[in-house]
């Protein structure tokens, strides 16, 4: 009974360490933000005042300051791609779709595009690659009708 108790207590322990060492990486992280945050509200105090000032900086913080324009850059482009994608969804369609709004069959479609009537665009990147129609070409034929 008393190794079973003992058991308990040591994984009970152990959740606790594991809880205070997230806990520490948590309050590093806010630390190390705000310093940032202080460094960065210095630099913009000294950018808008327009006055010709030196700066020194060591490489490591110059490579800290790089590797997190880096990762904000790779950021911001992530969504920016993203956002392009949710975009071109909006502005071109698949064959499916196609065949659909113009109730026509898919050999009909690839006809189509053969006789340069519907030309589709590829889109994507190796084996990926879809075939897509613009929407104002569909909205064209379907003016037509």
């Amino acid at each position: 009974m008393l190794s079973f108790f003992y058991q308990k207590m040591a994984l009970f322990s152990a959740k606790i360490l594991q809880y205070f060492r997230k806990y520490n990486k948590f309050v590093a992280q806010i630390n190390k933000n705000f310093e940032k945050n202080k460094i960065m509200n210095k630099i913009q105090k000294i950018l808008e005042s327009g006055s010709n000032t030196l700066l020194l900086i060591n490489a490591t913080d110059l490579r800290e300051f790089f590797n997190e324009f880096k990762k904000t850059l790779a950021d911001s482009e992530k969504k920016n791609a993203d956002t392009r994608s949710i975009e071109d969804k909006k502005n071109y369609f698949t064959a499916q779709e196609v065949c659909r709004m113009l109730s026509v069959s898919m050999p009909t479609l690839w006809r189509w595009a053969n006789a340069g009537y519907l030309l589709p665009i590829m889109m994507g990147t190796g084996g990926r690659k879809k075939r897509l129609f613009k929407k104002s070409d569909v909205d064209q034929i379907l003016k037509k009708r």
